[in-house]
């Protein structure tokens, strides 16, 4: 078994709705960084209940760039998306303390719910984030 070798694949695809507007930033090089919460629904059926139960998963998602801008022109609170992306996982220390967050990039969002107000956009189109900074 040592030489196996698995591909290296980080891809993830959810659809959730934004639990917030985006909150957008610019770093101090000037990146513009979109961050968004997104819940997931996660259910399943329960036999010995007879019921479905209900399981919502929430996760931040962050883009940047053009990518950032767009998302806060289009993306409100409500929408349901579709995020194509990576996930990163982020350790750090604060007051002696470690701490740790697991994440999704994305490098594309589709915004699945029709917006009547939306003039000129097509709903569909896919915001490409190639222009992660790492």
């Amino acid at each position: 078994m040592g030489d196996l070798r698995l591909p290296q694949q980080n891809i993830v695809i959810v659809t959730g709705r934004l639990t917030k507007d985006p909150d957008i930033f610019t770093t101090e090089g000037g990146v513009i960084i979109a961050s968004m919460y997104i819940a997931i629904d996660n259910g399943y059926y329960d036999k010995n209940k007879q019921e479905w139960i209900k399981r919502t998963v929430f996760t931040d998602v962050k883009c940047f760039g053009k990518a950032a801008e767009r998302v806060q022109e289009r993306l409100k609170k409500g929408y349901a998306v579709s995020i194509v992306g990576k996930l990163q996982f982020d350790q750090w220390e604060k007051d002696g303390e470690k701490r740790s967050k697991l994440y999704i990039i994305a490098n594309s969002t589709q915004l699945l719910t029709k917006v009547e107000k939306l003039t000129n956009v097509n709903q569909k189109e896919q915001v490409n984030t190639e222009e992660v900074p790492f």
